[in-house]
């Protein structure tokens, strides 16, 4: 379907979806060939090209692109510094917004997956409806993973392994610890890694320094009495190699300090 509405303003509604749109998906994604974008395109009634210039018009706001050389054409509009600037580390507040902007086109695309964990019963919901803790907890899970996910490009940030199925969304601070919805829905607060990084990342096994991003190995895995060739050849490898870093959304010092201090097996 073809909605050029050539000259058409951009309204905010519009802007903070395609803002979603963005942490959703890795940069390289941001392209005609990308199914989902032609969906929001034309549930938008905009044109494909002008929901990727959006996106790409927002990305040129983004810092973290910015210090690893990623440039873009640099026209973004007052509206979209206004908006990047409301939403900035405002998870919560993003994810609230698009869902009440989706429903407002009553459309019946399958957005997330429903099949999310409960947000954990240290953080306290009471200023939020019973409409908002529902999308917070059905479908906050399922941005944290698509944000994490395309933040690192769709790769193991320790392996490189890019085999989809084998990847997960990692919280670097434990889901149950969050002190707040913002620190749960933080792509910040998460790294890309498989599922045997991610285990043994759960487990204290393996950490992530909090300055230097060096991989660290445990003394406990080393001296297990069960060691075996594979795993010091998938583990014991990774020691003091830097992570690869992600497009955006780089691990944030003190979620990195919880996982040292409180996790790791020093």
């Amino acid at each position: 379907m073809c909605n050029d509405n050539y000259g058409k303003k951009w309204t905010r509604d519009e802007t903070i979806l395609a803002l979603s749109f963005y942490y959703e998906m890795p940069y390289g994604k941001i392209n005609r060939s990308n199914k989902y974008l032609q969906s929001m395109a034309d549930l938008m009634q905009r044109s494909l090209s002008s929901l990727i210039m959006k996106m790409v018009n927002l990305a040129s706001l983004d810092e973290s692109l910015l210090c690893r050389g990623v440039t873009s054409l640099p026209h973004s509009s007052k509206l979209d510094k206004e908006v990047w600037v409301e939403f900035k580390g405002k998870y919560e507040y993003l994810l609230l917004e698009k869902e009440r902007i989706l429903s407002s086109y009553n459309t019946s695309i399958k957005l997330t997956n429903p099949k999310v964990k409960h947000l954990p019963p240290a953080i306290d919901l009471k200023y939020y409806t019973p409409k908002e803790r529902l999308v917070l907890v059905r479908k906050g899970q399922d941005f944290f993973r698509k944000a994490v996910l395309s933040a690192y490009g769709e790769r193991c940030c320790m392996t490189g392994i890019a085999v989809p199925e084998l990847l997960q969304a990692c919280h670097i601070m434990p889901y149950s610890k969050c002190k707040s919805i913002n620190d749960c829905l933080n792509p910040s607060n998460g790294i890309c890694l498989n599922y045997l990084t991610h285990k043994a990342f759960d487990l204290g096994f393996i950490s992530i320094h909090k300055t230097t991003k060096i991989i660290m190995v445990s003394d406990c895995l080393k001296k297990h009495p069960r060691i075996d060739e594979t795993t010091k050849n998938w583990l014991l490898f990774l020691e003091n190699k830097s992570i690869n870093f992600p497009e955006r959304n780089m691990p944030e010092y003190n979620f990195l300090e919880y996982h040292n201090d409180c996790i790791f097996k020093s």
